[in-house]
């Protein structure tokens, strides 16, 4: 029994982690300014402290962890810093910066954090392609991804974020862009308070409280982002309080309980969004009158509009319930549409009313607000609203050899009829049932059309197409387009629909960036590759082209598009 102790101590004691010897700390210390520190792969315990003008590179598995409560990494009172490639886990904060001038973090993966990254009074910052993962206790006990403090000039791109309190949190920063950031599950996907000159472009928000907040903000421009499914009891896709001069548009706000939420503001140009299938699609209050909302598209949506007496000013927006014509032909409709519903308000506080939405009551109740609210000129009312054509386009493709071929026989049988030659006669017949052989039966050609990353949404998730480069398309035999923003999407859709419509599909080269044939594409798989969807699957044209990604990216499973189809998808965390 003795033995049998001292063996489980003796495993206890050896089988711990083993920190590497490399002494990061004198490294930093002994570095002149300007030196590049490479730190060697491992585990290294320790709080870190960087107060020169030096870069910090970790080899492939560098890993450090706090020793105590304090910050795995300070960076302080320096101008060019540069820090990339580390893995960083910390019981409190990861890394804090403090009255800096142009520092670059890259690439950092921190997890199971309090607080992630922590800047305050500096400038030139940018934080660009960062991982960050808290834990799943409750929101008021979490800290944020990344927290900007009384800083200017700040870029924040290319992160992913999740499971912490606010996503990336800025206050009383000065020109500040977020772009191409995703954020999930956490209390809100981003939050502003007092800061001025903001951009918000091409990011995604999904299964937040809310996707994003913004209060006491002047300067915004809000674009080209996708903002879904926030739909708790306060929820909101976008909520704007105390702001002025913004510009929203160009985004998708789909499935949130409510899409936009404006209070106290004025100055807000809200244009050119879709809002698809939210419980209320645009709430307002105190909203001063040179605020607009123009040309959106409001389709699915429980209720489109609410607010107080105030109203909110509607123009030239499309409403999927619009029951007016448009006898004129100008492509609005003749009658104001009204978006005042009494059912309309109650869905929205009791969701199953939802179920009697088609019923006869329901319908005249609608007719009744529509008749009683037509005089009104200030009160949610759009005076011209916007009308869309359900015709789809559709290209006729032609085999261009064929065509030339055909043309040539249908006129030299023409030719030689008038000249009159009766014997001649069964080789012209011959000779033009050739010609419409020809130009009639050419086999249809198939081509990729380019992403509009403003407009296309995935035919399966809905997300906006923000990562072109993870984009794929499928071209039906009819002439339509369906878009996915990830390869995980597309065989999805084809595992539902099947492949008896399709014409051709396309899928984009991680390595080249064009457009090529899904069947024929070469594809490596990593649950640790990031994708748009975390799929883990990416594509390449040549097994060197995979060699190369691997080399940078980490050893991957090699599939052919048989594989795909056995493949066990799914969203890998």
């Amino acid at each position: 029994m003795k033995q049998i102790v001292l063996f489980f101590l003796f495993f206890l004691f050896t089988s711990q982690t083993a920190y590497a010897e490399f002494d990061i700390q004198f490294a930093i210390d002994q570095a002149k300014a300007g030196d590049s520190i490479h730190i060697p792969a491992g585990r290294y315990q320790g709080n870190f402290i960087v107060k020169k003008p030096i870069k910090l590179y970790g080899q492939k598995g560098t890993e450090l962890y706090a020793q105590n409560d304090e910050p795995v990494l300070k960076i302080e009172h320096a101008t060019n810093v540069s820090i990339e490639n580390l893995r960083i886990t910390a019981k409190n904060k990861g890394i804090v910066a403090n009255e800096m001038v142009n520092l670059e973090l890259r690439a950092i993966e921190l997890k199971d954090i309090q607080v992630g990254i922590h800047i305050q009074r500096s400038r030139h910052i940018r934080i660009l392609e960062n991982k960050i993962i808290g834990n799943y206790s409750h929101f008021a006990e979490k800290g944020n991804g990344i927290a900007v403090f009384k800083s200017e000039d700040v870029a924040i791109e290319h992160n992913t974020i999740k499971q912490v309190q606010d996503g990336i949190y800025v206050e009383e920063v000065k020109r500040v862009d977020v772009q191409r950031n995703k954020v999930t599950n956490s209390r809100y996907g981003t939050h502003f308070m007092y800061s001025n000159g903001v951009k918000v472009l091409f990011n995604t928000y999904l299964q937040n409280v809310t996707g994003l907040m913004v209060m006491m903000t002047t300067n915004l421009e809000i674009s080209s982002n996708t903002i879904s499914t926030h739909n708790g009891f306060n929820s909101y896709g976008l909520m704007m309080y105390d702001t002025q001069e913004a510009m929203v548009r160009k985004n998708s706000f789909l499935h949130n309980r409510v899409g936009v939420a404006l209070q106290k503001s004025s100055v807000i140009q809200i244009q050119e969004n879709r809002f698809q299938m939210n419980q209320t699609a645009l709430e307002g209050t105190k909203v001063d009158e040179r605020s607009t909302i123009m040309e959106n598209q409001f389709t699915g949506n429980i209720l489109t509009a609410r607010s107080d007496n105030q109203g909110l000013r509607l123009m030239h927006n499309f409403y999927d319930d619009y029951t007016g014509l448009d006898v004129a032909g100008d492509g609005f409709g003749d009658v104001p549409y009204v978006a005042v519903s009494s059912f309309g308000q109650w869905m929205v506080r009791q969701p199953v009313y939802q179920f009697f939405v088609a019923s006869p009551s329901v319908v005249i109740l609608t007719s009744l607000d529509q008749q009683i609210n037509k005089t009104e000129r200030n009160l949610l009312v759009d005076s011209e609203p916007k009308l869309m054509s359900n015709m789809k386009k559709t290209e006729l493709s032609l085999n261009s050899k064929q065509l030339v071929i055909g043309l040539v026989v249908t006129i030299c049988s023409l030719w030689l009829w008038r000249r009159g030659d009766e014997s001649m006669t069964r080789w012209i017949t011959m000779l033009i049932l050739c010609g419409v052989i020809l130009v009639g039966c050419g086999e249809k050609a198939y081509h990729p059309r380019e992403i509009n990353s403003e407009t296309d949404v995935c035919k399966v998730c809905n997300m906006s197409i923000v990562h072109n480069e993870y984009a794929g398309q499928i071209v039906l035999k009819n002439g339509d387009y369906e878009i996915f923003d990830d390869i995980g999407c597309l065989m999805d859709y084809l595992k539902l629909n099947g492949d008896g419509e399709v014409g051709a599909a396309y899928i984009k080269n991680k390595a080249t960036n064009q457009w090529m044939d899904v069947y024929k594409a070469i594809y490596v798989y990593n649950k640790n590759y990031w994708t748009p969807m975390n799929y883990g699957v990416i594509a390449f044209a040549t097994k060197d082209e995979v060699q190369h990604w691997m080399n940078d990216e980490g050893e991957g499973q090699l599939l052919a598009y048989h594989d795909l189809l056995t493949l066990n998808w799914g969203i890998h965390e």
